[in-house]
């Protein structure tokens, strides 16, 4: 699944998106209950509900609005462990999170699931190019890994050590450009881990 800047650019990218998820969804299905635990479902939550959380802290932690072409070159990699929560999309606190190049993003998504995402980055790239083409360079996707591990004081009574998240995030020029993201007296990863811990999540309407 991928993670859009506005429905505008869902319901564009639509169209090539849609056999990638039926894809997508397959593989899980025929991946057996381990693919699919409760520790995997409480991730695809906790990233659907901070979806636009994730996409106005990857602008400026990409540092996009000074260069829109660092969204190829480096990407987001998020560290989480579990937290009791009664919202099951907030059971997770984030424990660490860092830019890396693009090269080391893929290592570390590999240490953690091998070969599991080879043809998610493949399909990744060739998306990221037929939406370049489709919107003349202005609309690009952006890398971030969510990595949530069973460990630590409310570590999950289940044999799951780990569970593992690549999600792509459709960007816009003009939002890589938008004041109240760039702003520099705001702490992008303070203002993140401010949402989650306060499972918060910000709803696009300014806040």
């Amino acid at each position: 699944t991928a993670v859009y800047c506005s429905k505008e650019c869902q319901r564009r990218d639509w169209p090539w998106h849609k056999d990638n998820c039926k894809t997508i969804a397959a593989k899980l299905r025929s991946a057996g209950p381990r693919a699919d635990s409760i520790f995997q479902r409480q991730l695809r939550h906790w990233v659907a509900r901070f979806d636009i959380s994730l996409t106005c802290a990857v602008v400026p932690a990409l540092k996009l609005n000074e260069d829109f072409s660092n969204i190829s070159k480096l990407a987001m990699y998020i560290i989480m462990q579990p937290r009791p929560h009664s919202n099951f999309g907030s059971r997770f606190t984030i424990k660490s999170c860092m830019v890396v190049g693009v090269r080391q993003f893929k290592i570390l998504m590999e240490v953690h699931g091998p070969g599991s995402f080879d043809d998610g980055f493949e399909q990744h790239e060739k998306e990221r190019k037929a939406m370049l083409a489709r919107t003349n360079g202005e609309t690009d996707f952006a890398m971030v890994g969510v990595l949530a591990l069973n460990e630590g004081e409310h570590k999950l009574p289940i044999d799951v050590r780990f569970g593992l998240i690549f999600k792509p995030i459709c960007i816009d020029r003009w939002l890589a450009r938008a004041p109240q993201l760039v702003d520099p007296s705001i702490d992008w990863l303070a203002d993140l881990k401010r949402q989650v811990e306060r499972d918060s999540p910000n709803r696009g309407s300014g806040n």
